[in-house]
């Protein structure tokens, strides 16, 4: 009694006749192998599976999930699952940062730093990278030292750069690793020793935290003390509610 043919045996006759015969075999192999929870790697069900996660992303986005948004927005940005639009992702990212998302915080700050899409704005770079890095976002506090450093968005000051990169940790893309090197040698020892305590003092306050305890009792209204943004000139934006701020630096 003859084996039946392989389905490898069977794609190699067919595709004598019918040219196109490899990749039909190799879409149903990967149906019938294709186990749930397992990602697939046939193209076109990769791009409907995507889809799929969009669209429900895109549901939760629209009820309000900031965590939804930011990914929603990051998918507009990359074209995962849906239609590429940078413009529709800064939408979805401004969402979710307003809502407190440091993940979308930290993106538009990276976006508006280096003008990706809209006119480069360095107080705005700022503004969201301060936000993200007030919430114990790593990355978004090594960016903010790096601004202070270079007094970009913000008066220049080397004390308040020191502290958050200390925060910072070693989560710091190369060139923002070499300024916290750099930044070392503007300072005095008794300067580094006051910057490190108060970033041992830091305490990360989530917005959606901070927002609340802002909240009077007899009213719905938000209150404007302590909020994360100051509606001051940038070069007075330092933080006043900040354990670990450090004062301004002696000139002397």
């Amino acid at each position: 009694m003859k084996k039946p043919l392989s389905i490898t045996s069977l794609t190699v006759v067919v595709s004598l006749i019918w040219p196109a015969a490899p990749a039909v075999f190799a879409g149903a192999r990967e149906v019938i192998n294709h186990q749930p929870g397992r990602p697939p790697t046939d193209p076109v069900l990769v791009r409907q599976e995507q889809a799929a996660e969009a669209v429900n992303t895109q549901a939760q986005a629209e009820a309000g999930d900031s965590r939804a948004q930011s990914e929603l927005g990051k998918r507009y940005e990359e074209g995962d699952g849906v239609p590429r639009d940078p413009s529709v992702a800064l939408q979805w990212y401004g969402k979710a940062a307003e809502q407190g998302d440091p993940m979308a915080q930290l993106r538009l700050g990276q976006i508006h730093y280096k003008g990706e899409g809209v006119p480069r704005n360095l107080e705005e770079a700022f503004r969201w990278y301060r936000r993200a890095a007030e919430q114990g976002n790593q990355q978004a506090q090594g960016l903010l030292a790096r601004m202070y450093m270079r007094g970009e968005g913000v008066k220049q000051d080397n004390l308040e750069a020191y502290m958050w990169f200390t925060l910072a940790g070693g989560d710091m893309d190369m060139g923002t690793y070499m300024d916290s090197k750099i930044i070392v040698e503007r300072l005095s020892i008794k300067e580094r020793v006051e910057a490190k305590r108060h970033a041992q003092a830091f305490v990360p306050k989530p917005e959606t935290t901070r927002q609340a305890a802002t909240q009077s009792p007899t009213s719905s209204a938000p209150s404007t003390q302590d909020s994360p943004v100051s509606a001051e000139p940038v070069d007075d934006q330092q933080p006043k509610d900040l354990p670990g701020t450090l004062p301004a630096a002696d000139p002397n």
